[in-house]
């Protein structure tokens, strides 16, 4: 809870320096009213009276010195830039590991009977695959195509069966 209240009260101490116009280069945001502007500058510049006992409630719940706010929000909007501050430092690039490539599709799979069907020298028609894996027109074509994965390139002939055209 106390971490919750630390986090609004230095959101609204953000805040109020975003209205007031520090570390905006024209000293004014474009959506703050001209009122918004002055007050959030008393509330962070005053020296007495309520806005100065705001000031120190919200610094005292956000863990920062009210005083040493206001000579710093006063510094910077006199035309004192405020310190630029230090990015931290880049991150080092993941290492890429290159993935092994399979020459072949696994084992048991739809994909790996498509290629014995394809390496037969009669080749393989779609309606064979439709066929034998209940599959439509476009999945068995597509089953096909999708042997280039693995560099298995199938072309479709004269006859309307494909063949393998090159392997890897």
């Amino acid at each position: 809870m106390a971490d919750d209240m630390e986090r609004i009260a230095r959101a609204t101490i953000s805040q109020a320096l975003s209205d007031a116009g520090v570390g905006i280069a024209t000293g004014k945001r474009v959506m703050v009213s001209a009122l918004d502007r002055d007050e959030a500058r008393a509330f962070l510049l005053s020296e007495t009276g309520a806005w100065k006992q705001a000031r120190e409630l919200w610094c005292s719940l956000a863990d920062l010195d009210p005083d040493k706010l206001r000579r710093r929000t006063a510094e910077v909007l006199n035309g004192n830039p405020a310190p630029v501050p230090i990015p931290p430092p880049p991150r080092p690039e993941p290492v890429k590991i290159p993935m092994r490539r399979r020459k072949a599709p696994m084992p048991g799979t739809k994909l790996a009977d498509v290629l014995y069907f394809l390496r037969r020298d009669e080749g393989v028609a779609p309606e064979e695959l439709m066929q034998r894996f209940n599959w439509k027109r476009e999945t068995a074509i597509t089953a096909i195509s999708d042997l280039r994965m693995y560099g298995i390139r199938g072309k479709r002939s004269h006859d309307g069966r494909y063949r393998i055209v090159s392997l890897p």
